[in-house]
Protein backbone atom coordinates (compact mmCIF):
# COMPACT_ATOMS: atom_id res chain seq x y z
CA UNK A 1 0.00 0.00 0.00
CA UNK A 2 1.40 3.44 -0.94
CA UNK A 3 0.74 5.01 2.48
CA UNK A 4 2.53 2.11 4.18
CA UNK A 5 5.57 2.58 1.97
CA UNK A 6 5.60 6.32 2.68
CA UNK A 7 5.35 5.70 6.43
CA UNK A 8 8.25 3.25 6.25
CA UNK A 9 10.28 5.71 4.18
CA UNK A 10 9.52 8.50 6.63
CA UNK A 11 10.70 6.35 9.53
CA UNK A 12 13.92 5.57 7.69
CA UNK A 13 14.56 9.23 6.92
CA UNK A 14 13.93 10.22 10.56
CA UNK A 15 16.31 7.51 11.73
CA UNK A 16 18.99 8.66 9.30
CA UNK A 17 18.48 12.27 10.35
CA UNK A 18 18.89 11.29 14.00
CA UNK A 19 22.12 9.40 13.30
CA UNK A 20 23.41 12.32 11.23
CA UNK A 21 22.71 14.76 14.06
CA UNK A 22 24.53 12.56 16.58
CA UNK A 23 27.60 12.22 14.36
CA UNK A 24 27.53 15.94 13.60
CA UNK A 25 27.65 16.71 17.32
CA UNK A 26 30.54 14.28 17.67
CA UNK A 27 32.41 16.06 14.87
CA UNK A 28 31.74 19.41 16.54
CA UNK A 29 33.33 18.14 19.75
CA UNK A 30 36.43 17.01 17.83
CA UNK A 31 36.61 20.38 16.07
CA UNK A 32 36.35 22.18 19.42
CA UNK A 33 39.22 20.13 20.85
CA UNK A 34 41.56 20.96 17.97
CA UNK A 35 40.50 24.61 17.99
CA UNK A 36 41.23 24.98 21.70
CA UNK A 37 44.61 23.28 21.25
CA UNK A 38 45.48 25.67 18.41
CA UNK A 39 44.40 28.67 20.48
CA UNK A 40 46.54 27.56 23.42
CA UNK A 41 49.66 27.12 21.32
CA UNK A 42 49.06 30.47 19.59
CA UNK A 43 49.33 32.14 23.00
CA UNK A 44 52.90 30.86 23.43
CA UNK A 45 54.76 32.31 20.44
CA UNK A 46 54.71 32.31 16.63
CA UNK A 47 57.34 29.59 16.18
CA UNK A 48 55.53 27.21 18.53
CA UNK A 49 52.19 27.91 16.86
CA UNK A 50 53.62 27.29 13.38
CA UNK A 51 55.36 24.10 14.47
CA UNK A 52 52.21 22.84 16.15
CA UNK A 53 50.18 23.29 12.96
CA UNK A 54 52.70 21.21 11.01
CA UNK A 55 52.73 18.45 13.62
CA UNK A 56 48.95 18.49 13.94
CA UNK A 57 48.58 17.86 10.22
CA UNK A 58 51.00 14.95 10.43
CA UNK A 59 49.05 13.58 13.35
CA UNK A 60 45.75 13.98 11.52
CA UNK A 61 47.17 11.99 8.62
CA UNK A 62 46.76 8.97 10.87
CA UNK A 63 43.01 9.58 10.95
CA UNK A 64 42.78 9.98 7.18
CA UNK A 65 44.82 6.85 6.48
CA UNK A 66 42.82 4.82 8.97
CA UNK A 67 39.55 6.02 7.48
CA UNK A 68 40.01 3.26 4.92
CA UNK A 69 40.26 0.66 7.69
CA UNK A 70 37.35 2.18 9.59
CA UNK A 71 35.07 2.17 6.54
CA UNK A 72 36.03 -1.40 5.71
CA UNK A 73 35.38 -2.48 9.30
CA UNK A 74 32.04 -0.70 9.34
CA UNK A 75 30.83 -2.37 6.15
CA UNK A 76 32.03 -5.92 6.82
CA UNK A 77 30.96 -5.85 10.47
CA UNK A 78 27.48 -4.55 9.62
CA UNK A 79 27.02 -7.36 7.10
CA UNK A 80 28.18 -10.02 9.57
CA UNK A 81 25.94 -8.74 12.37
CA UNK A 82 22.90 -8.39 10.11
CA UNK A 83 23.32 -11.99 8.95
CA UNK A 84 23.70 -13.30 12.50
CA UNK A 85 27.32 -14.38 12.08
CA UNK A 86 29.06 -13.48 15.36
CA UNK A 87 32.18 -15.50 14.51
CA UNK A 88 32.75 -13.50 11.33
CA UNK A 89 32.04 -10.25 13.14
CA UNK A 90 34.56 -11.02 15.89
CA UNK A 91 37.17 -12.08 13.35
CA UNK A 92 36.65 -8.79 11.52
CA UNK A 93 37.15 -6.80 14.71
CA UNK A 94 40.34 -8.67 15.61
CA UNK A 95 41.82 -8.26 12.15
CA UNK A 96 40.97 -4.59 11.82
CA UNK A 97 42.49 -3.82 15.23
CA UNK A 98 45.66 -5.73 14.32
CA UNK A 99 45.95 -3.84 11.03
CA UNK A 100 45.38 -0.50 12.74
CA UNK A 101 48.11 -1.23 15.30
CA UNK A 102 50.48 -2.17 12.49
CA UNK A 103 49.62 0.98 10.56
CA UNK A 104 50.08 3.19 13.62
CA UNK A 105 53.42 1.61 14.54
CA UNK A 106 54.65 1.95 10.95
CA UNK A 107 53.66 5.62 10.73
CA UNK A 108 55.04 6.40 14.17
CA UNK A 109 58.34 4.73 13.37
CA UNK A 110 58.58 6.57 10.06
CA UNK A 111 58.05 9.90 11.82
CA UNK A 112 60.53 9.01 14.57
CA UNK A 113 63.25 8.19 12.05
CA UNK A 114 62.66 11.28 9.92
CA UNK A 115 62.74 14.18 12.39
CA UNK A 116 65.23 16.32 10.50
CA UNK A 117 63.82 15.61 7.04
CA UNK A 118 60.22 16.30 8.06
CA UNK A 119 61.06 19.65 9.64
CA UNK A 120 62.98 20.74 6.55
CA UNK A 121 60.13 19.82 4.23
CA UNK A 122 57.78 22.38 5.76
CA UNK A 123 59.95 25.39 6.54
CA UNK A 124 63.39 26.94 6.24
CA UNK A 125 62.99 28.85 9.47
CA UNK A 126 65.50 27.37 11.95
CA UNK A 127 63.41 28.35 14.96
CA UNK A 128 60.31 26.62 13.63
CA UNK A 129 62.33 23.57 12.60
CA UNK A 130 63.64 23.20 16.13
CA UNK A 131 60.12 23.43 17.52
CA UNK A 132 58.88 20.81 15.05
CA UNK A 133 61.70 18.46 16.03
CA UNK A 134 60.83 18.87 19.71
CA UNK A 135 57.17 17.97 19.07
CA UNK A 136 57.63 15.07 16.66
CA UNK A 137 58.44 12.50 19.39
CA UNK A 138 54.99 13.13 20.89
CA UNK A 139 53.43 12.75 17.45
CA UNK A 140 55.27 9.49 16.80
CA UNK A 141 54.40 7.94 20.18
CA UNK A 142 50.71 8.83 19.93
CA UNK A 143 50.20 7.55 16.38
CA UNK A 144 49.58 3.86 17.26
CA UNK A 145 46.96 4.85 19.84
CA UNK A 146 45.32 7.30 17.43
CA UNK A 147 45.27 4.64 14.72
CA UNK A 148 43.43 2.15 16.93
CA UNK A 149 41.02 4.79 18.26
CA UNK A 150 39.95 5.99 14.82
CA UNK A 151 39.55 2.43 13.57
CA UNK A 152 37.41 1.47 16.58
CA UNK A 153 35.02 4.25 15.52
CA UNK A 154 34.34 2.18 12.42
CA UNK A 155 33.57 -0.82 14.62
CA UNK A 156 31.01 1.19 16.57
CA UNK A 157 29.46 2.53 13.37
CA UNK A 158 29.18 -1.00 11.97
CA UNK A 159 27.05 -1.93 14.98
CA UNK A 160 25.05 1.33 14.67
CA UNK A 161 26.31 2.34 18.10
CA UNK A 162 26.37 6.02 17.12
CA UNK A 163 25.19 7.44 20.44
CA UNK A 164 27.90 5.62 22.36
CA UNK A 165 30.52 6.82 19.85
CA UNK A 166 29.38 10.41 20.39
CA UNK A 167 29.30 10.09 24.19
CA UNK A 168 32.74 8.52 24.21
CA UNK A 169 34.17 11.32 22.11
CA UNK A 170 32.57 13.93 24.36
CA UNK A 171 34.03 12.32 27.50
CA UNK A 172 37.46 11.84 25.96
CA UNK A 173 37.54 15.39 24.57
CA UNK A 174 36.58 16.76 27.96
CA UNK A 175 39.55 14.95 29.52
CA UNK A 176 41.85 16.28 26.78
CA UNK A 177 40.63 19.89 26.99
CA UNK A 178 40.86 20.01 30.79
CA UNK A 179 44.39 18.56 30.64
CA UNK A 180 45.44 21.14 28.06
CA UNK A 181 44.00 24.08 29.99
CA UNK A 182 45.51 22.96 33.30
CA UNK A 183 48.83 22.47 31.55
CA UNK A 184 48.62 25.97 30.09
CA UNK A 185 48.06 27.48 33.52
CA UNK A 186 50.92 25.48 34.96
CA UNK A 187 53.34 26.20 32.12
CA UNK A 188 52.23 29.76 31.45
CA UNK A 189 55.82 31.02 31.38
CA UNK A 190 57.17 28.18 29.28
CA UNK A 191 57.10 27.31 25.61
CA UNK A 192 56.77 23.62 26.43
CA UNK A 193 53.76 22.09 24.66
CA UNK A 194 53.93 18.76 26.42
CA UNK A 195 50.49 19.41 27.88
CA UNK A 196 48.96 19.75 24.41
CA UNK A 197 50.23 16.41 23.15
CA UNK A 198 49.55 14.84 26.52
CA UNK A 199 45.95 15.95 26.08
CA UNK A 200 45.75 14.37 22.63
CA UNK A 201 47.28 11.16 23.95
CA UNK A 202 44.67 11.18 26.72
CA UNK A 203 41.99 11.72 24.09
CA UNK A 204 43.07 8.60 22.20
CA UNK A 205 43.72 6.40 25.24
CA UNK A 206 40.34 7.22 26.78
CA UNK A 207 38.55 6.30 23.56
CA UNK A 208 40.49 3.05 23.15
CA UNK A 209 39.85 1.95 26.73
CA UNK A 210 36.16 2.88 26.78
CA UNK A 211 35.37 1.36 23.38
CA UNK A 212 37.33 -1.81 24.26
CA UNK A 213 35.15 -2.16 27.34
CA UNK A 214 32.07 -1.62 25.19
CA UNK A 215 33.10 -4.54 22.98
CA UNK A 216 33.02 -6.81 26.04
CA UNK A 217 29.69 -5.50 27.35
CA UNK A 218 27.19 -8.36 27.53
CA UNK A 219 24.29 -5.92 27.37
CA UNK A 220 25.58 -3.82 24.47
CA UNK A 221 25.30 -4.15 20.69
CA UNK A 222 28.19 -6.63 20.71
CA UNK A 223 26.53 -8.97 23.23
CA UNK A 224 26.16 -11.76 20.69
CA UNK A 225 29.89 -11.67 20.05
CA UNK A 226 30.73 -11.82 23.75
CA UNK A 227 28.33 -14.70 24.39
CA UNK A 228 29.66 -16.56 21.35
CA UNK A 229 33.25 -16.29 22.62
CA UNK A 230 32.22 -17.50 26.09
CA UNK A 231 30.36 -20.47 24.60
Amino acid sequence: HPSFRLDALGGTVREMAGDTLILSLRSAVVWATFTIASALTARIDNDTSAAYQVCQQLWLSTALINDALAIAAQTVLAQALSKGRPEAAMETIKKIISWSIGTGVFLGTAVWLSFDEIAGLFTRDIGVQEKIQSMLPFVAVSMPFASVAFTLDGVLYGARDFQFAARTMFAASSVAIVSMIIGTLTESQSDDVFFIWGGFLGLMLTRVLVISRRLRDRNGPFSSLVKDEID
